[in-house]
């Protein structure tokens, strides 16, 4: 397993999980909504952008088939950075997970109604006279529609503006940023007042 990043020919930047690879093509798993014959360009060690169109798409599971396969050298690279990775991320669980923080934020649960909809990004970005980056950015957590643009949402999604909007209030939340804001430091070895935490509300 590979965490990287991708980018789409509109200039949309994704995060990216590589779970399987070879010369021809890979599996990946991203939160940005792709269709079949879109291609996204993965940064791969020892390669840089390398090029990949969607051939068949599951929820957020992508399978990919490189324009060019992968040279040897690459895909040796490849493979090694994933077991360095999955070495790295083997504490990971010890780290509070998000919803530790009081629920889903707004992005997270713009994502989850949309597909409880059954709509993708293009989809609603084409009912809310909005492009498909902008609703990726909105569920990314990169952007916030601004608070007029709430309602017409919310009734796209079939909820009210109230519904969307996470809640503000959690007990204990500052000994959690400061508990989290350690462990952060300590797994890229530096100290805890170089690390930033933003919640946006």
């Amino acid at each position: 397993m590979i965490q990287t990043q991708g980018s789409l020919p509109s200039g949309v930047e994704a995060a990216v999980t590589i779970h399987n690879f070879s010369e021809t093509g890979i599996l990946l798993e991203t939160r940005v909504d792709m269709e079949i014959g879109e291609t996204l360009d993965v940064e791969l060690p020892e390669a840089g952008p390398t090029r990949a169109r969607v051939v068949w798409a599951s929820g957020l599971l992508y399978g990919c088939a490189f324009e060019t396969p992968l040279h040897p050298a690459v895909l040796s690279a490849a493979q090694l950075r994933s077991v360095v990775q999955e070495v790295d991320l083997a504490p990971a669980p010890a780290v509070a997970a998000p919803a530790a923080i009081g629920g889903e934020s707004f992005g997270e649960r713009l994502h989850r109604l949309r597909k409880l909809r059954g709509l993708t990004q293009g989809e609603l970005a084409s009912r809310l006279g909005v492009s498909k980056p902008t609703v990726w950015a909105w569920e990314q957590g990169r952007a916030r529609p601004i608070e007029e643009r709430l309602d017409a949402i919310a009734e796209e999604l079939g909820v009210t503006a109230a519904e969307l909007r996470p809640g503000r209030t959690v007990a204990g939340l500052p000994e959690l940023i400061a508990r989290c804001r350690d462990q952060i430091a300590a797994a890229v070895e530096t100290s805890p007042d170089k690390i930033r935490i933003m919640i946006e509300l």
